[in-house]
């Protein structure tokens, strides 16, 4: 399973995200969490940059981490086995890591942060209870234990949320062991630990208003009830008994399999009455051993019933539940082989082997190269036209430019056009002077190359369009000649709602608006009497209230007289956001529409509305209109543009305060300056 997952085309996004934050971590930048999370460490990807250090950037190299972590588990479970239930169930959990259910091997290897990690440090903090408990019925103080599970506590409260049963069913032994001396020395010296362990995690939080924290929530009562179902439902695939591509029972194996699982636990619920080690003595250890592991179910159980994500059915986030399995299955085992070697041999057997079967599925899948490909095509081709054309930044989806980036060792930076996850990545495509945009079907944030090649056309603009492969590539875009400010002053104004004032959508305040006054449909239209006959150049509409006020799709008509109308630019679906950045588009939340208009000659210009939506209104907060001629080079715009790139600076840096402030001075240089307008409005809320 690990050499599959090193197979040079089977980076997912995740995993190629891990391999950038190493990467990043040698650049001198040091992520507290997996870059777009505030929840998830990212303590894996540090000694994946040390491997890179010495051994080259490679998929191959960022397995190294998460294997060894998976070996470490086997271990820690064989020790915790033992502890539990002594050496036979130990060497039987042991059986059972090494040789687990598909899922458990291929998540656990996969270098995506947290994972692994939470078996491993869950094992650990029960590990470390026990002994503490140990040492209490002994009388030993044991200083050091304490300071050692308050640092893995805090290493696991910052790798992963996943660990909080482990930490709540861990702190309970502790706390059952030595109450009294919690509230003294060791109660300090475990605090501490936690703050050491976790250093990162809380620094990160106390500056960013414990931002980890609201991820934490609990589901409704239906989305209680739909996660415990899908809890249900997930048992069979977590344990081994369905493929884990196609999820599809494995036939007689999985039916052997499944057969085989429940004697086991069969079992290690009788042991918990007649004793899986044998002799009468530990027979009280067994009771108390199965309490635990029941406790850490009841536990887990409910934490992933009652918050928010375990209705999504994930099995990622049943991941620690394979700490249960795995003691339950050695425990179940040992009860049978301790009474009866033959029967322990034959049902043990029949599930490690069902296992190895399922592993060998699990294998032929994530060495299927086709099946890959259908999924996670191959960036090469893409990376080789890029460079071929000279383009080193580029607009795509999460799962082409995470892949991409870290295929060309960041010779090319991609990001996602809006939410990209690590925003210096986006910074270094927007700035760029030649940025291209990258479809793989359907973009999430782009619409089809379709819909993006529409809208290009309405902005108006010069550009190339190739496709490699499954890829649709627009580059080297050149903006057509932009014009100069019209000023409202002598402008009016009428619309197909005559109870809203259309004057407010030029008053150069996106606070007030003009609206359509019903959901958006056909018929909706906005005019505006320009005084004069004037060449019209460019038309900015900025929505007002809401991002989701732009128009679903717009007709731009103009008229000399009012009476006989021409089209200029139609576009049937809408991508409100697009824009012109420097040489080349970019979409932000900004809901903006930019349409050239070509130096048609016009006194009225109208929009009307294009498509129909149930739920938003159509709203102008500004609209800008610029007219053929030379750009505006006063001194009052000059102000306004350096003002204005004060502000973005200020805003990339996260100081809105001082980002707002430059805004204000850039509108009071120049009132028509449209990106102030635009930027100030989304300052304030206006998304």
């Amino acid at each position: 399973m690990a050499y599959a997952r090193t197979l040079p085309h089977r980076l997912d996004p995740d995993e190629a995200m891990t391999g950038l934050m190493a990467r990043h971590i040698l650049q001198g930048d040091f992520p507290v969490f997996f870059h777009g999370q505030a929840y998830m460490g990212s303590g894996e990807a540090y000694p994946a940059a040390a491997l890179f250090f010495l051994f080259g950037a490679s998929a191959k190299v960022l397995l190294v981490a998460p294997f060894i972590l998976s070996l470490l588990f086997v271990v820690l479970v064989i020790r915790l086995a033992e502890a539990l239930y002594g050496k036979t169930a130990a060497a039987w959990t042991g059986a059972y890591a090494a040789v687990p259910p598909a899922f458990l091997a291929a998540y656990g290897l996969s270098p995506r942060l947290g994972y692994i990690e939470t078996l491993v440090l869950g094992s650990l903090l029960l590990l470390l209870a026990m002994k503490i408990r140990e040492d209490a019925r002994r009388g030993v103080r044991a200083t050091g234990r304490y300071a050692a599970f308050g640092v893995v506590a805090g290493i696991a409260i910052w790798t992963n949320f996943l660990a909080a049963p482990f930490l709540a069913v861990s702190a309970v032994v502790v706390a059952a062991s030595r109450f009294r001396s919690l509230l003294g020395a060791h109660g300090l010296i475990l605090a501490g630990g936690v703050l050491v362990g976790g250093l990162p995690f809380w620094i990160s939080n106390l500056q960013n208003d414990f931002w980890s924290f609201a991820v934490v929530g609990f589901g409704e009562g239906s989305l209680k009830r739909l996660a415990a179902l899908r809890f249900a439902e997930r048992i069979p695939y977590l344990l081994g008994f369905r493929h884990i591509a196609t999820e599809t029972w494995l036939g007689w194996p999985g039916t052997a399999l499944a057969a085989s699982a429940l004697a086991v636990l069969v079992a290690w619920m009788a042991g918990a009455v007649g004793g899986v080690t044998q002799g009468g003595a530990t027979r009280t250890n067994d009771r108390r051993s199965t309490a635990l592991i029941a406790f850490l179910v009841a536990v887990s159980l409910g934490a992933y019933v009652l918050n928010r994500f375990g209705y999504t059915g994930s099995p990622r986030y049943y991941f620690g539940f394979y700490v249960v399995v795995v003691l339950v299955f050695g425990a179940g085992a040992a009860a049978l082989w301790n009474r009866s070697r033959a029967a322990g041999a034959l049902i043990g057997g029949a599930v490690l082997f069902g296992n190895l079967f399922g592993l060998v599925l699990g294998y032929r899948a994530l060495s299927d190269r086709e099946s890959w490909e259908a999924k996670y095509p191959s960036v090469k081709p893409l990376i080789e036209f890029l460079e071929g054309v000279g383009v080193t930044h580029a607009y795509a989806n999460h799962h082409i430019s995470v892949r991409t980036t870290f295929a060309s060792r960041e010779k090319i930076i991609a990001a996602e056009p809006i939410y990209e996850p690590y925003a210096k990545y986006r910074r270094l495509v927007d700035l760029a002077e030649n940025a291209a945009f990258v479809f793989q079907g359907r973009s999430d944030h782009l619409g089809t190359p379709e819909v993006f090649e529409e809208n290009i056309k309405l902005m108006g603009g010069d550009y190339r369009k190739d496709v490699r492969g499954p890829y649709t590539i627009f580059h080297g875009f050149r903006r057509l000649d932009r014009g100069g400010t019209l000023r409202p002053a002598a402008w009016g104004a009428s619309s197909s709602n005559p109870k809203s004032d259309p004057r407010l959508a030029f008053d150069r305040n996106t606070s007030s608006r003009w609206t359509s006054g019903r959901p958006r449909r056909e018929g909706d239209w906005f005019e505006i009497d320009l005084g004069t006959r004037l060449p019209v150049q460019r038309i900015v509409l900025l929505p007002g209230g809401n991002r989701w006020d732009a128009p679903t799709g717009l007709r731009v008509m103009v008229s000399a007289d009012g009476r006989k109308w021409a089209t200029i630019a139609e576009a049937v679906s809408l991508l409100p956001g697009l824009h012109w950045y420097g040489n080349h588009p970019r979409r932000d939340l900004s809901g903006r529409v930019e349409v050239f208009a070509g130096g048609a000659l016009a006194r009225f210009v109208r929009l009307a509305h294009l498509g129909a939506d149930p739920k938003w209104d159509w709203s102008i907060g500004e609209v800008f209109i610029e007219r053929s001629g030379p750009p505006d080079r006063s001194p009052g715009r000059r102000e306004a543009v350096w003002l204005g790139a004060l502000a973005e600076e200020a805003g990339e840096k996260g100081n809105l305060p001082e980002s707002l402030r430059w805004v204000e001075k850039a509108i009071a240089a120049d009132s028509e300056f449209e990106p102030g307008h635009r930027h100030g409005a989304l300052l304030e809320g206006v998304k």
